[in-house]
């Protein structure tokens, strides 16, 4: 476990692309399992149960789907697998760099801002290496497909589950 935590990271560190991980069935699940587990717990402190597991999987969803369409109308459809572990198993460790700031100390404080936006931008980041890699293009071209993935997501979840005052 640890020494995928470490792989993991060294995609984050931009070191490592989805092409070096396998294409494993079983990564895939139990990457999949713990990335949703994840999702549902961090939504939870916010929201309800059920609105929490819905978003979890909407997002999911997002993530698997934009992949396979970008990859399939790319000609890497072979690569989908590799890069939906690269995608869900970085995100969920870039979550897992989240959980301090939901700390009520932390939360208080001015810095909460600053903190999300770097971590907003680090996975733009990694998200834009990642297809790259996949898509065998420019860093900026995955620059490009990432801030599509993520400003679709965003507009997405914005939509579903729209914020009340």
């Amino acid at each position: 476990m640890l020494s995928l935590f470490k792989f993991f990271f060294r995609i984050c560190k931009l070191e490592l692309g989805p092409e070096d991980l396998p294409a494993s069935t079983i990564l895939l699940l139990t990457l999949s399992l713990f990335y949703l587990g994840l999702s549902i717990l961090t939504l939870w402190m916010s929201y309800d149960l059920i609105r929490s597991m819905s978003q979890a999987l909407v997002e999911f969803l997002l993530i698997t789907g934009i992949s396979w369409l970008v990859l399939t109308i790319s000609g890497h459809a072979s690569r989908f697998m590799q890069t939906v572990i690269a995608l869900i198993g970085t995100e969920a460790l870039i979550s897992l760099f989240a959980l301090p700031a939901l700390i009520p100390f932390f939360y208080q404080s001015g810095y909460i801002f600053i903190y999300f936006i770097v971590l907003i931008i680090w996975q733009w980041l990694v998200c834009g290496h990642i297809f790259c890699r996949a898509l065998d293009r420019s860093f900026l071209f995955g620059l490009g497909v990432s801030f599509m993935y993520i400003f679709t997501s965003y507009q997405v979840i914005g939509g579903l589950y729209q914020v009340t005052a």
